[in-house]
């Protein structure tokens, strides 16, 4: 069974201009209202507009710290995020954190709290180093693909020894001694 030429008709989606749909002038302009203004705020400033501010995920981060990763030097990856804190469970373990020396709760080292540690490195390393972008999503990569791939804590002990080795290099001037 055949359909008479013209007789089928299939609306095209909004905005989309196809020989058999006519551009209609005035529902192009109202689906394309919201995404103008939201470009026109960011147009011609240099400003990628899914960009976040610099400087952001590191406000909590101490200034001692940030010269350490700024320097090269070893930080604990895990003590640049904070740790969730949940209502009265929370306030009794922090007492008890507190009596033995302990000043803050113990994030949980796996991947989702390293990936948003490491982006938290990697906002203050980049503030300074902006030229290391792209190796240190590279790095990231690495590390999720690790734990993708071999589980376990293979991930976690990969991206240790690797950040100790770069401390190393940095001491040695940057060759390393095999």
């Amino acid at each position: 069974m055949q359909a008479a030429a013209g007789s089928l008709s299939v609306s095209p989606a909004p905005g989309v201009v196809t020989p058999a749909a006519p551009l209609d002038k005035d529902r192009l302009k109202e689906s394309s209202t919201a995404p103008a203004k939201a470009n026109a705020a960011t147009e011609g400033s240099g400003i990628d507009a899914l960009l976040s501010r610099p400087g952001k995920l590191a406000a909590h981060v101490s200034a001692e710290v940030k010269e350490k990763i700024r320097k090269g030097e070893f930080v604990e990856i895990f003590s640049l995020i904070r740790a969730k804190r949940r209502g009265v469970e929370s306030k009794d373990k922090e007492a008890k954190a507190s009596s033995t020396g302990d000043k803050k709760p113990r994030v949980e080292e796996n991947i989702t709290n390293w990936h948003f540690s490491f982006n938290v490195f990697m906002s203050v390393r980049l503030e300074k180093k902006p030229d290391l972008g792209i190796a240190m999503i590279c790095y990231s990569n690495k590390i999720l693909r690790a734990h993708h791939v071999y589980g376990g804590i293979a991930w976690l002990e990969y991206d240790r020894d690797f950040r100790w080795a770069k401390v190393e290099d940095l001491r040695l001037g940057g060759i390393r001694q095999r």
